[in-house]
């Protein structure tokens, strides 16, 4: 046996030996990933009420939409909702100005209902 063939051989029994680990941590990626997706529209729900009591004056509702829209600007991405993650942290940046920019946080808000209602 040569060594390319020995090489092609190894690597072949390792590919083998680490296919059934490897759909198995696929499938919990899925799953993860899936329950991201299922928790959506509540997350998206819940920023618009934090929204709405900013709105209306309330003394925490600037800061709770803001960690609102922060954590899911940061873990949008990940699950692979960049579209999410974008909207929402043009929310936190028209949120973070001395003057809320109200027009660019209703426009990323109704950008993100869209993906939070899709299936």
């Amino acid at each position: 046996m040569t060594l390319p063939d020995e090489v092609r051989a190894l690597v072949g029994r390792w590919h083998a030996s680490t296919a059934a680990p490897r759909r198995a941590a696929a499938a919990q990626l899925e799953a993860v990933v899936a329950g991201f997706a299922a928790r959506l529209p509540q997350r998206v729900a819940e920023l618009e009420a934090a929204i709405a009591r900013a709105r209306a004056g309330e003394r925490d509702g600037i800061a709770d939409a803001l960690t609102l829209a922060h954590r899911l600007a940061g873990t949008a991405g990940s699950y692979g909702h960049a579209d999410v993650g974008h909207h929402a942290a043009t929310i936190e940046g028209a949120l973070q100005r001395a003057a809320v920019d109200w027009t660019a946080v209703d426009g990323a808000l109704a950008s993100l209902r869209a993906p939070a209602a899709a299936p």
